[in-house]
């Protein structure tokens, strides 16, 4: 998943493969037709013509919806930053909300997880389930679930990563904020290209 996305959104390899008039490799002909054969000067260098430079909140937003206590079954799933593994997307260990003593953020099924505590600790998953989870974690989704995938990737990727821990603020207990990743900047495919991507990286997800 994360080669596909680097050669299709980082490298622009069947952008390059059709610029040199060849098929694009692995690539449906109807797929590599949604990829332009040229390229066009942007803030962010040299893009596919047609795309968007934009921001991450373009096409992501986080949810903000609280859940106190008392309002939790104690069968309810809960996810803390010590059940996010390091530097893998799948989820393989959680708690119950039983116990919890504190308000908590609400997720649904396919909702990113990002673990802004410590963000170079590199905790992103996607929801396996709906639950609960710590407030240090960011409950992030695609505005539109075209793009869903191709916003799970960005916040999994190293650079992504990289540049939350350059803004993350607290000397000891070091967050980042959904207003600073909502900043980061992105080269944004149309809709129809996300989709197509959506839709290979579905299984492997």
């Amino acid at each position: 998943a994360q080669a596909l996305f680097k050669s299709w959104f980082v490298d622009f390899d069947p952008v390059h493969a059709r610029a040199r008039g060849e098929q694009p490799a692995g690539l449906a002909p109807e797929v590599a037709a949604l990829f332009p054969d040229c390229f066009e000067e942007s803030a962010l260098g040299k893009i596919p013509k047609g795309w968007d430079v934009g921001v991450l909140g373009d096409v992501a937003e986080t949810s903000r919806k609280q859940i106190k206590p008392e309002q939790l079954s104690a069968e309810t799933l809960y996810v803390g930053l010590e059940h996010i593994p390091r530097k893998q997307l799948g989820l393989d260990s959680w708690g119950t909300a039983g116990e919890l003593a504190s308000a908590k953020s609400a997720f649904e099924r396919n909702d990113i997880l990002f673990g802004k505590l410590r963000p170079y600790f590199h905790k992103v998953v996607i929801a396996p389930f709906e639950g609960v989870c710590s407030t240090d974690i960011l409950v992030c989704k695609a505005k539109q679930t075209a793009y869903h995938h191709y916003v799970a990737m960005h916040l999994f990727s190293d650079e992504l990563i990289a540049y939350a821990d350059r803004l993350s603020n607290g000397a000891k207990m070091p967050r980042i904020n959904w207003k600073d990743l909502a900043a980061y900047e992105v080269t944004i495919p149309p809709s129809e290209v996300a989709e197509q991507f959506y839709i290979l990286i579905e299984p492997m997800i």
